[in-house]
């Protein structure tokens, strides 16, 4: 298998799902039709057009200005005495980044959702994924919230830039010790992954290098005002170093720009788009081809993309309806394909957190592990009970009412410690619980299509599994909808055990 190019003539409905579902979350039949009707090539160039990073509205307490000032306050808190006080502000303030990283979880997820170029956030997906950063340890939602930007302003950008600019991020530099990595006490943590985990890969680098690229990277101090990284000169070792056998007094971008000068950066970056796009082991033409695109376009993203989308092998048997879908592709797909809002944001977090997938604090630098990992007994017991919540109704909001009441608290707490806080406000769209009904059949099922039951069957079929089904599972799906009602006699509570039926199947984690 290579990178050989689709043929444009076989360009077909199925295989318009098929490049939505994995260079997006899925698409109602509408997008389908018109990614169809477009033809192979428009359809790709499409994706490829980026998104203003602001399309939609940054969460109220990550503002720039109104962080500065609160910093301000937070910096007041280590001149008090050691006391009661000093504890209390210290939890609020614990508290408050608490709330806002389920805040900032549920604006990410209202981002996938609504996105007109998903492309964009599903690259931000991967970069997540791959330079994994856990708030635990980060402990600052502002911190998360700045890196996730990065990464969508990077999306479809150039990923030496990316790499670049993450050996500058504060959450990646606080996560893995980088800012106390200095020339007197060096701290190998940052280095070694960004070579083992980020661009090259084990048994491509020594310890040697490790060490060496560690002494480059040092000089950095959390600004804690501004939360920003500020380059301390006495901090950074000016010496010379031997680095991939090239010698010189090298800092930390020279260091990745000498990285990247390896071949094997490319092909590593090469496997990693193409497992997460197309299939894991992929042959090795195929990771050559890519990596040979990557190197001839100075690491631009959009070249390398367009391949994978335009080639044969992306739409091969092997890389068709054989993809596990993670946590979030299977949320914010069904919520796509059904054209439904998302559901209560305490239920769609603990939804995530069942199913293994706690954005923003993956489980180790090295991410989630992705493929057959995600489908365990209880993991998938969890999706067939959010599948019957969703098909039925039940998202109500006693998640956002006990996030209210949570919020109101905390406010109390904050008043009786003597400080302001900023917490998010559950009038952003992205905090708003969703409306009965939360499905509107007519959208789903028309009148028109409800002629029988085989017709409703293949109007569901089409909107949930437009890559098509294998013929025995089509066959199950008829044997059921025959011990249903008749089809002019359906009630929501019918369509409901149907849509059930047709969510809770082992093929339908599949994409």
């Amino acid at each position: 298998m290579t990178l050989q190019k689709q043929s444009a003539n076989a360009w077909n409905r199925e295989l318009a799902a098929h490049l939505l579902n994995r260079a997006g979350f899925g698409s109602p039949p509408a997008d389908i039709d018109r990614f169809t009707d477009a033809g192979l090539h428009q359809a790709v160039e499409f994706l490829l057009q980026g998104e203003d990073p602001d399309a939609v509205p940054i969460p109220g307490w990550a503002d720039k200005r109104a962080f500065e000032q609160e910093r301000k306050l937070r910096i007041g808190i280590g001149k008090m005495d050691e006391g009661e006080k000093q504890q209390a502000v210290r939890q609020v303030f614990q508290r408050q980044e608490r709330m806002r990283l389920l805040d900032l979880r549920a604006w990410w997820l209202h981002r996938m959702r609504y996105t007109a170029t998903p492309l964009q956030e599903k690259m931000t997906l991967f970069y997540h994924g791959h330079f994994a950063t856990g708030f635990q340890k980060v402990r600052s939602a502002y911190a998360m919230f700045l890196q996730n930007q990065t990464f969508r302003a990077h999306a479809l950008g150039n990923w030496k830039d990316l790499v670049h600019a993450i050996a500058r991020d504060p959450a990646m530099l606080i996560y893995l010790d980088g800012i106390q990595n200095t020339r007197t006490s060096p701290n190998e943590n940052f280095a070694r992954e960004v070579l083992e985990l980020f661009t090259l890969g084990e048994g491509h680098y020594s310890e040697q290098d490790i060490t060496e690229a560690a002494r480059a990277f040092t000089g950095w101090r959390l600004n804690r005002r501004t939360f920003t990284l500020d380059y301390v000169e006495r901090r950074h070792d000016p010496g010379r170093k031997e680095f991939m056998g090239h010698k010189g007094n090298f800092d930390g971008d020279e260091i990745l720009d000498l990285v990247f000068k390896q071949d094997q950066s490319a092909a590593w970056l090469a496997r990693k788009l193409w497992t997460f796009f197309a299939y894991p082991n992929p042959e090795p033409a195929v990771v050559d081809g890519l990596a040979d695109i990557l190197r001839d376009s100075r690491y631009e993203l959009k070249p390398a993309l367009k391949a994978i989308f335009l080639s044969r092998a992306f739409y091969a048997e092997r890389a068709y309806r054989t993809q596990v879908k993670s946590p979030v592709q299977w949320l914010i797909g069904t919520l796509r394909y059904l054209e439904a809002p998302l559901p209560d944001p305490g239920m769609t977090q603990r939804l995530l957190t069942a199913l293994g997938q706690d954005l923003f604090e993956p489980p180790n630098v090295k991410g989630w592990d992705g493929g057959i990992t995600w489908i365990t007994t209880a993991s998938l017991a969890q999706r067939y009970e959010a599948a019957a919540n969703f098909a039925h109704g039940r998202v109500g909001q006693r998640g956002r009412m006990q996030l209210e009441k949570r919020r109101e608290q905390l406010l109390v707490d904050a008043g009786k410690a003597g400080i302001d806080i900023t917490l998010p406000d559950f009038e952003t769209p992205w905090q708003q619980s969703p409306q009965p009904p939360f499905l509107a059949w007519n959208t789903l099922v028309p009148e028109k299509d409800r002629t029988s039951r085989g017709e409703i069957l293949n109007t569901l079929q089409q909107r949930l599994y437009p890559t098509g089904l294998r013929e025995k599972d089509r066959t199950q799906f008829e044997q059921f909808f025959l011990t249903l009602p008749p089809a002019r006699t359906w009630r929501e509570d019918t369509f409901a055990k149907a849509l059930e039926a047709l969510l809770n199947t082992p093929q339908y984690q599949m994409t």
